[in-house]
C-alpha cells in the first residue's frame, strides 16, 4: 500500500502541475524564511553558552539610587576592590576576575598595530571563561607585571610566522611587555570580545593598590557547583555597608547578572560591546512562525478547494475496504512528501540568500560542519511539522467523504467549507498587513530620527581620538589645525554626542534667593571652552567657559536646561552664579546651555553638568567647512598627527555617521520586517492566485453563459474579485489593532518618537487591496476574454 500511496501521490503532483508548483514554491519560500530566522535566533541565544561553567558565571553590576529612593544609573563598571573582597569573604565565590578596557598601541620593531579590544585582567579570568591557550600556562600567564597575552590573530599580525612566546612588545612606545600566552580567537557569539590581555599586576605596579572610588572595572565571578546566586545576592547589601558605610550602601546596590543573560537582557551603562535584545528574538521568531503558517494555509486552501477532484478516489478506496485512518495516513503522507520536496528547494534558497541576509544582520550565519547533526535535525523537524500541519485538515476533510454520496456525484462543496477557506485567506492577509504596517512604522520612526532637531549641528564634524601623548601638547596641535582654512574650530570633550553618558554624581545646588538646598543626580560632561561653539549649542543664560577666567577651570559649571529644572530653579537666569556641588567638586554655575540630545533618542535628555578637566578628555571634535576638500584635509591631518604621534595611526569618523550607527539595530529591524513582509505577501498572493484560478476553472461555463447574455469583461472581473476584496478589507480591520498594539510598544522604547498616524494603516490596506485585486483580476480577466463558445464547451 505504501508503494501505491507513493505512486498515487506522484501522479497527482504531475497531473496538477500548476497547483503543485504553487504549493511547492509557497512552502519553500516560507520554509526558507523560517530557516533564516531560526539561524539568526539560534545564534542570538547561543551567546556565551560555550563556556564550560556558563551556568555558574555572573557579572557584578551596580545600581545607583537617587536621594528620594528612585532608581538611578545601573552600571556595568564597578570599583576594583569588589571582586577580590567577594572572593575572600564568601566561600561560594571560587574565582573573581576584573577587567578594565585600555587602548594602547602595540609595536614590534617597525611594525605597529591597533590592538583592538584590549583589557587589563586578573589571572582568574582563565578559570572563569573557556579561553583556550595555544601557548602559555593559564595559571601564570597574567600573574607577573608587564605580561601580555595575545589572540592568535594579533600574534600573527605582530610576529608573522615567528613564535611570539617570550618576545617583547612595546606598548604605547614606552613600556616593554613580555608575551606570556597566545589564545585562540574568541567566537563571534560572545558579549566580551577580547584581542589582547595585559596583567592587572601591571596597573598595581604603576598605581599601587586599586582602591574604592574608581568605578572603571568589570567584575566576573564563578560560583561553586551547587552555590546559590540568590543567597549570595542577599548578602551583598551587608557586604557593601561593611566596606563603604551605610550611606553608600543606601544609595547603591550590587547585583549579580547571569553571564548568559548579558547579550539579550542587558542594556546597562558602560556595556563593553553592543548587545542584542530578547524582544527582537521573540518578534523574529513570531514572524518566522507566521510566514510558515501562511505557507501552510495555502496548502490547506488549495487542497480543500480541489476536494471534488479527489472525491471519487476516496469513495472507491472506502468501497473496497479502506479505513478512514488509512486514508488520513495516505493524505498526510502526500503532504509530508510535498513538504520535503519544498524543503529541498528551501535549503537551496537559504544558501543563495545567506550572503545577503548576513550583510544586513551583521552576522556570519550558515550551516556549519560542527553543527551538522543539529541542523539536519532542525531541517527534518521543519519538514515533518510543516507536512503534518499543512496536511492535517485536508486529510481529515477528504477522508470524511461518504462513499455513496461521492460516487453518485453529489455536490461536496458547502457553505461551511467555503467559509473555512475564506477564514484562512483572512488569516493570511492579517499576518501580511500587520507586517506591512510594522514596516511602515519602523521606517517612519527612522525618518523621524533623521529629521529630528538634536539641538546642535552634527554636520561636518570630524571626531579624532585624544591619546595620552597628545594631551601634553594639545594647544600647539590645535593651533596647527586651525591654521588650515577648512578647519573652523577644534574642541576636546568626553563624551562626544552620539556616545553614552557613563556616570552620574550626586549634586547639591544652593538657591541664592531662598537659601535652600536641592539634591539631584547630574551627569558630568568634560568639555573645554571650544565645545559649545564647535557644536553650535546656544546658551539660555550666562556664558561659556573662557580662557580669560582662570577660575573656570577649577570652579566653573555649565548646566543644561533639564539640569536647571531638576535642581528646582524656575528659570535659567536664577541658576547663574549659584553655588553648586557635583560629587567632590565645588563651584558656581556660570552658564546654562540649551537642551540638546547628546545620547540617542532612546533616552530622554539627561540633566547634564559641564566642567573643564583636561585629564578626562577622550576625543577631539573638529568642525570643517562644508566645501572642504576632504582628501586634501585628511592628508593635512595625517601630517600634523604624525608630528605629535609618529607611532600612532590616525583614526577619524564623521559625527553624523556615528549617530547613524546608534540606530543600526532599528535599520536592521526595518530591513528584516520589509523583507519578510514582502515574502508574506508573495506567499499569500501565490495562494490567492491558485484559489482564483481554481474558482475561475469551476465557473468557466457560468462565465460563458454570462458573456452570451451580454455581461461585460469588467462586470465579470468585478463579480469574481469583490468576494476576495471583502476578505482583504476584513483582514485590514483585524490587523490594524494588532499592529497598533505591537508597534506602540516598540515605539515606547524611544523617549522621542513619531506617532502611529492613521495613514500608515490606510496605506498598508491600500497596498494589500491593490495586490489582491491585481492577483485575482488577472485570472478573472483571462477567463472573461475567452470566447463564450469555448467556455460553454469546457468540461
Amino acid at each position: 500500500m505504501v508503494k501505491n500511496y507513493l505512486k498515487t501521490a506522484l501522479r497527482t503532483l504531475r497531473r496538477y502541475k500548476g497547483y503543485t508548483f504553487i504549493n511547492i514554491v509557497g512552502l519553500a519560500v516560507g520554509m526558507a524564511a523560517c530557516i533564516l530566522i531560526l539561524l539568526y535566533v539560534r545564534d542570538e541565544l547561543s551567546y556565551d553558552t560555550y563556556h564550560e561553567q556558563a551556568h555558574q558565571l555572573y557579572r557584578v553590576t551596580q545600581q545607583q539610587f537617587n536621594e528620594n529612593g528612585t532608581p538611578g544609573v545601573h552600571r556595568v563598571m564597578i570599583d576594583p576592590p569588589v571582586g577580590p573582597l567577594l572572593k575572600a569573604d564568601f566561600p561560594d565565590v571560587t574565582h573573581a576576575a576584573r577587567l578594565t578596557p585600555v587602548g594602547p598601541l602595540l609595536s614590534v620593531e617597525d611594525r605597529h598595530i591597533d590592538p583592538g579590544r584590549c583589557y587589563w585582567a586578573d589571572p582568574d579570568l582563565f578559570d572563569i571563561f573557556s579561553i583556550p591557550l595555544r601557548a602559555g600556562d593559564p595559571q601564570t600567564a597574567l600573574v607577573e607585571p608587564f605580561s601580555l597575552v595575545l589572540s592568535a590573530s594579533k600574534a600573527a599580525a605582530l610576529f608573522g610566522d615567528d613564535d611570539p612566546m617570550g618576545q617583547t612588545v612595546i606598548v604605547n612606545n614606552e613600556e616593554s611587555f613580555k608575551v606570556t600566552g597566545v589564545f585562540e580567537d574568541l567566537p563571534a557569539n560572545t558579549h566580551l570580545p577580547i584581542d589582547v590581555l595585559g596583567s592587572m599586576a601591571t596597573l598595581e605596579r604603576w598605581f599601587g593598590a586599586l582602591n574604592w572610588d574608581s568605578p572603571n572595572y568589570v567584575t566576573y565571578l564563578r560560583l561553586a557547583d551547587g552555590a546559590s546566586a540568590e543567597a549570595l545576592a542577599q548578602k551583598l547589601p551587608h557586604f557593601l555597608e561593611n566596606y563603604q558605610g551605610a550611606e553608600i550602601a543606601r544609595l547603591n546596590s550590587l547585583r549579580l547578572q547571569p553571564l548568559t543573560d548579558i547579550h539579550l537582557r542587558s542594556h546597562l551603562v558602560g556595556e563593553l560591546a553592543p548587545n542584542g535584545d530578547i524582544r527582537y528574538v521573540y518578534l523574529f521568531s513570531a514572524v518566522a512562525l507566521f510566514i510558515l503558517l501562511i505557507a501552510c494555509i495555502n496548502f490547506m486552501n488549495l487542497s480543500t478547494a480541489r476536494s471534488a477532484q479527489r472525491a471519487k478516489e476516496v469513495g472507491l478506496r472506502k468501497v473496497v475496504g479502506a479505513q478512514r485512518a488509512e486514508l488520513i495516513q495516505q493524505f498526510l503522507g502526500e503532504s509530508i512528501l510535498l513538504a520535503f520536496l519544498s524543503l529541498a528547494l528551501a535549503v537551496m534558497l537559504v544558501e543563495f540568500a545567506l550572503p545577503f541576509f548576513n550583510d544586513f544582520t551583521g552576522k556570519t550565519l550558515g550551516f556549519r560542519t560542527q553543527d551538522f547533526a543539529l541542523h539536519l535535525a532542525m531541517l527534518a523537524g521543519i519538514g515533518l511539522i510543516v507536512g503534518v500541519v499543512a496536511g492535517s485538515y485536508p486529510a481529515f476533510f477528504l477522508s470524511a467523504f461518504r462513499p455513496v454520496a461521492v460516487l453518485k456525484g453529489r455536490r461536496l462543496r458547502g457553505r461551511r467549507g467555503s467559509n473555512f477557506r475564506a477564514g484562512l485567506v483572512v488569516a493570511q492577509f492579517v499576518i501580511a498587513v500587520v507586517l506591512l504596517i510594522s514596516t511602515f512604522a519602523v521606517y517612519r520612526q527612522l525618518a523621524f530620527i533623521s529629521n529630528q532637531k538634536l539641538g546642535f549641528d552634527q554636520e561636518q564634524v570630524l571626531i579624532l581620538p585624544t591619546v595620552w601623548d597628545l594631551k601634553e601638547n594639545f594647544d600647539p596641535f590645535r593651533e596647527q589645525l586651525l591654521a588650515h582654512p577648512d578647519v573652523l574650530s577644534v574642541a576636546q570633550s568626553n563624551p562626544v554626542p552620539s556616545r553614552q553618558l557613563m556616570m552620574a554624581f550626586e549634586s547639591t545646588a544652593q538657591h541664592v534667593a531662598t537659601a535652600q538646598q536641592t539634591d539631584a543626580t547630574l551627569y558630568p560632561v568634560f568639555a573645554d571652552a571650544h565645545f559649545f561653539p564647535t557644536y553650535g549649542i546656544d546658551f539660555a543664560a550666562g556664558r561659556n567657559f573662557s580662557d580669560e577666567f582662570a577660575s573656570d577651570a577649577d570652579t566653573g559649571f555649565i548646566l543644561n536646561e533639564t539640569a536647571v529644572a531638576t535642581l528646582g530653579w524656575a528659570s535659567p537666569e536664577e541658576a547663574v552664579d549659584a553655588p553648586l556641588r557635583v560629587g567632590g567638586w565645588q563651584g558656581y554655575v556660570i552658564g546654562v546651555a540649551k537642551d540638546f540630545h547628546l545620547e540617542s533618542l532612546h533616552q530622554k535628555i539627561a540633566p547634564m553638568v559641564f566642567y573643564m578637566d583636561p585629564r578626562n578628555y577622550r576625543a577631539v571634535s573638529m568642525k570643517i567647512r562644508a566645501s572642504a576638500d576632504l582628501p586634501a584635509l585628511v592628508d593635512f591631518l595625517e601630517g600634523k598627527w604624525q608630528q605629535h604621534e609618529p607611532n600612532t595611526p590616525l583614526s577619524y569618523a564623521f559625527l553624523d555617521e556615528q549617530f547613524g550607527a546608534v540606530y543600526e539595530a532599528e535599520r536592521k529591524l526595518g530591513r528584516i520586517f520589509g523583507t519578510f513582509a514582502a515574502l508574506a505577501i508573495f506567499i499569500t498572493c501565490l495562494g490567492l492566485f491558485g484559489m482564483a484560478a481554481f474558482t475561475v476553472e469551476r465557473r468557466t461555463k457560468e462565465i460563458g453563459i454570462r458573456k452570451a447574455l451580454g455581461a461585460t469583461t469588467g462586470g465579470i472581473v468585478l463579480l469574481f474579485s469583490k468576494r476576495f476584496l471583502w476578505l482583504v478589507l476584513i483582514a485590514v480591520a483585524l490587523a490594524a489593532p494588532i499592529a497598533y498594539f505591537v508597534m506602540a510598544r516598540w515605539l515606547g522604547t524611544f523617549a522621542y518618537h513619531a506617532g502611529l498616524s492613521w495613514w500608515l494603516f490606510g496605506l498598508a490596506g491600500l497596498v494589500a487591496l491593490f495586490i489582491a485585486l491585481f492577483t485575482v483580476s488577472y485570472q478573472a480577466t483571462r477567463a472573461a476574454l475567452v470566447n463564450p463558445v469555448q467556455s460553454l464547451r469546457y468540461e
